[in-house]
């Protein structure tokens, strides 16, 4: 990989992940204030639900009450469904940038069919996300279910993986060269895709660490896990660069 291509990936590496830390520290701080204003309503919630178990019908004066936790509530879902839209936008703009810098392509051209290709899978890695969550932290099952979630969640993550290694600007074509892949191939990508999953996996995990002890301002832990998630960026960066490579062998 030459200098100037690898100093390219790595700003657009860095710019990312600066962008998401920053997006998680308002989340955090967003959660935090609607949490606190929750909390400050609890005795007037305490005295509406008195009030219902006693029958008491004259319950209009906490309108303005219930009023305001419904905006706050609102807010919050909007949060919920911008913070997946946001996340998707800087991925898209990010590694088009960075897998048509390894392909020495039209960026332009590249990011528009990228997002296209990415758009129904990460809904659907959204979607069973939200169900693994529901597993994890409602249910607290860990059955058959569970199980099958994070088989589909990896297949969807493979074949997309694959896709986006094997497109330069054709949809068409890329498609073409995802079916007609011969099973073998198939299998020599599994074991390689998974070690680029768990590299992701640590570098979303340092930034979610990051933007919790920066913003609890316990800055000499946000240096070291900075310095890690510096040193894994490194690493995809000349992971993918490999793939691409081994991707046209094939």
């Amino acid at each position: 990989m030459k200098s100037n291509t690898f100093l390219k990936i790595f700003l657009t590496k860095l710019i990312f992940t600066i962008l998401l830390i920053i997006t998680g520290i308002i989340i955090k701080t967003k959660v935090q204030y609607y949490l606190k204003i929750l909390q400050s309503y609890s005795t007037q919630l305490s005295s509406i639900q008195t009030q219902l178990i006693q029958n008491i019908t004259d319950i209009y004066q906490f309108t303005p009450v219930l009023s305001n936790i419904t905006v706050i509530l609102q807010k919050a879902m909007i949060l919920v469904y911008l913070i997946p839209l946001i996340i998707f936008i800087l991925y898209c703009i990010s590694q088009s940038i960075i897998f048509a810098t390894l392909k020495e392509i039209s960026i332009k051209k590249y990011i528009i069919k990228f997002s296209i290709v990415s758009l129904p899978a990460f809904l659907l890695v959204v979607f069973f996300i939200k169900e693994l969550w529901n597993e994890i932290f409602i249910s607290q099952q860990f059955g058959n279910k569970f199980i099958i979630l994070l088989i589909l969640v990896y297949i969807i993550y493979y074949f997309i993986l694959l896709f986006h290694l094997r497109l330069k600007t054709d949809l068409k074509e890329a498609f073409k060269k995802v079916y007609k892949t011969h099973i073998l191939k198939l299998i020599v990508f599994i074991p390689l895709s998974l070690i680029l999953l768990i590299l992701s996996f640590l570098y979303i995990l340092s930034i979610f660490f990051i933007a919790v002890f920066f913003s609890s301002q316990n800055y000499q832990e946000t240096i070291y896990i900075y310095i890690f998630n510096i040193i894994i960026t490194i690493l995809i960066i000349f992971y993918e660069s490999f793939l691409i490579k081994l991707e046209k062998k094939y």
